[in-house]
């Protein structure tokens, strides 16, 4: 099977320095993606935290929409403020970042890092095996509506398993959590753990482990959006009937 490429994530508020990155990066088995973004004033005096509104959660939430393997900031065309969010937000630190300037030196050391991160790749989950006991548990709880209780045993499948193959039950977790917050009106709550979910939903195939991720995916982004809509004052108006539940057909455990 071919592998998927790499997703790289260009991010200024100059186009030039852009333009010269991404013809330097260009390279088969790449997808070059570019953000040009207002200028890095824009993004001063914010907080190294979760913003959930604002011109740096915007472009967080971008991020963790495209999901690249490597993002690479302009060190003069976004400020310090944004470069500090973007590292500390659970949504987008464990993304591979560079902060680099306009010098062809800068652009050269940043183009043998990722072709190093490209020859070592990260483990793969292995989603031939059953699923633990208290994730099935956990989704039976959560078909149920009781996303709360769901936490406890997805919680304790996501303890019990080890890297890579924990980030699985991390992203029912944190899904779970998420629509938690909704029936319970905590739009800023919903917001952040639906977009933390995003980068352990985009590592998985459709189907793992006997669950549809797929459809679970796209339910998720499905709830994001009306939840984006309605936005803090109106959570309440939120139709909990676009909560689909999680399809899941047991499998032998192939290890």
């Amino acid at each position: 099977m071919k592998p998927p490429a790499t997703v790289i994530l260009l991010i200024s508020s100059e186009q030039d320095w852009l333009t010269q990155l991404a013809q330097h990066l260009t390279s088969a088995g790449r997808k070059i993606v570019t953000k040009h973004v207002p200028d890095g004033a824009a993004f001063q005096n914010s907080r190294p935290t979760e913003p959930t509104s604002g011109a740096i959660a915007t472009l967080i939430r971008a991020i963790a929409d495209i999901q690249p393997q490597v993002l690479v900031l302009d060190q003069a065309g976004l400020s310090a403020d944004s470069h500090a969010v973007i590292a500390s937000s659970p949504a987008t630190r464990r993304i591979t970042q560079h902060v680099i300037g306009a010098t062809a030196a800068e652009m050269e050391t940043v183009a043998e890092a990722i072709a190093e991160l490209e020859a070592d790749p990260p483990p793969t989950i292995n989603c031939q095996r059953a699923l633990l006991p208290e994730a099935i548990e956990g989704i039976a709880l959560f078909n149920a509506g009781d996303y709360y209780t769901a936490h406890d045993p997805l919680e304790a499948a996501w303890n019990q398993e080890t890297a890579p193959d924990r980030d699985l039950y991390r992203a029912l977790l944190q899904v779970s959590v998420g629509y938690h917050h909704i029936t319970k009106g905590n739009y800023r709550g919903a917001v952040k753990l639906l977009l933390r979910a995003k980068q352990w939903l985009a590592k998985l195939p459709d189907q793992c482990r006997g669950v549809e991720i797929g459809a679970f995916r796209a339910n998720a982004v499905d709830v994001e959006a009306a939840l984006l809509r309605l936005g803090p004052d109106n959570i309440a108006d939120f139709d909990t009937t676009l909560i689909k539940p999680i399809v899941y057909h047991p499998i032998a455990d192939d290890k």
